[in-house]
């Protein structure tokens, strides 16, 4: 189990988010996302996760989440074939924790064809979040691209993230 330094736990408080930047695919990102979920539950924290998928999905989860719906059929979601890693049988073990802790998910991601106007609504999504849940800490999880702090260049492109 990994060790929150103290500085840590005071940004984490001080903050209304924790953006967690992952190469997506990866299992262990979500042991990330566990990990901080954890933290802030055990400080009776009221906490949202909030992920990069489409928002077009927030209904149907949380129908889930709230158990007013037995089972997501995930694989209609246009996305569930993408192979990107942004979905996976971990992503669906994840959703099934957050039912047993009553964590609500909000999907961020507007699907938009330009890389800044994607990041810039991904952005005004999560502020809207946070926004709806003002009292709650927000944990997100995007691509680490999307979660840098700057603005860089991708492909002759100045890219502006949602985090910048």
């Amino acid at each position: 189990m990994l060790k929150i330094s103290s500085k840590l736990k005071k940004d984490i408080l001080n903050n209304d988010f924790i953006i967690i930047g992952e190469t997506h695919g990866i299992k262990e990102n979500l042991d990330v996302v566990k990990y901080f979920i954890n933290f802030l539950t055990d400080q009776n924290i009221p906490t949202v996760f909030g992920i990069e998928w489409p928002s077009d999905l927030n209904m149907e989860i949380n129908d889930y989440i709230i158990k007013n719906k037995s089972d997501l059929n995930w694989k209609r979601w246009a996305f569930s074939g993408s192979p990107d890693g942004r979905i996976s049988k971990e992503h669906l073990k994840l959703i099934d924790w957050l039912r047993k802790k009553q964590i609500p998910i909000k999907c961020f991601d507007d699907n938009d064809k330009d890389w800044n106007d994607r990041d810039k609504k991904m952005a005004i999504n999560m502020l809207r979040i946070s926004k709806e849940h003002k009292n709650n800490k927000v944990v997100a999880l995007m691509g680490n691209l999307h979660a840098k702090k700057h603005s860089f260049d991708l492909n002759n492109q100045l890219c502006h993230p949602v985090v910048s």
